[in-house]
């Protein structure tokens, strides 16, 4: 099933005056399709941009904003991590697009899921139960 806030009509942008179509949405976050235990994701991803034809090439810039929840690597507490990404592009050519839709949600779902974070610490990096467990580190030297 197509989502339409990921459809892209490509011939009616293609044959339309407007060079660009602006992109201001809120999208639930399952497109996503994580159901991970250990990693989540806030209910709503934000995307600001614009989508565009460049001769045969469909070209959608876009900000993107998300917040994932993963355990803190300090204290095993939820951690929320804000994912921005900024000036993300990607290049379609229509040559290869079938259909007089393109539909981008794989797209932004690699994009999002490739920069959440593999380690998350809570309190924005400042967990508190750092200094329980300083003891226990071992600086590297350089």
């Amino acid at each position: 099933m197509l989502d339409q806030d990921f459809i892209i009509n490509t011939d009616r942008l293609r044959n339309s005056k407007e060079l660009k179509v602006r992109v201001d949405l809120k999208i639930p976050s399952n497109f996503l399709e994580v159901e991970d235990s250990e990693l989540s994701f806030r209910q709503m991803v934000e995307l600001q941009g614009e989508i565009y034809i460049v001769d045969d090439q469909l070209i959608l810039h876009f900000d993107v904003l998300a917040t994932v929840i993963s355990e803190c690597s300090i204290c095993n507490r939820n951690a929320d991590t804000e994912i921005k990404i900024k000036n993300f592009y990607h290049v379609e050519d229509l040559t290869k697009i079938k259909a007089p839709y393109f539909d981008f949600s794989s797209v932004l779902r690699e994009e999002v899921l490739l920069e959440a974070p593999q380690f998350a610490e809570c309190n924005q990096g400042s967990c508190p139960d750092r200094e329980l467990i300083k003891p226990y580190l071992v600086e590297r030297k350089q």
